[in-house]
């Protein structure tokens, strides 16, 4: 089973690859802004609502991250059975 998972997600269609890969890039720079948020606010001591913000983004752009692999690997399954 394990083994079938992961043939399927080397066997992933060169679009579908290419959106996964551009929402990867998408979820990097908002962690990238929130980190960058989290390090002013240790530098400059701002507002505690800083880190709640830059929290918050880092969440985000770890569900988008997530989001787009397991939206990707459906969408290419769904493909898959459906044009076979």
């Amino acid at each position: 089973m394990i083994h079938n998972f992961i043939n399927e997600l080397f066997d992933i269609d060169d679009a579908i690859c290419i959106i996964i890969k551009k929402g990867f890039i998408f979820s990097l720079l908002i962690c990238i802004i929130a980190l960058l948020i989290f390090y002013y606010y240790n530098i400059y001591f701002l507002n505690y609502i800083y880190h709640d913000i830059s929290f918050i983004l880092f969440r985000t752009g770890i569900i988008f991250a997530i989001g787009f692999f397991i939206c990707g690997v459906a969408t290419n399954k769904i493909a898959k059975d459906f044009l076979s």
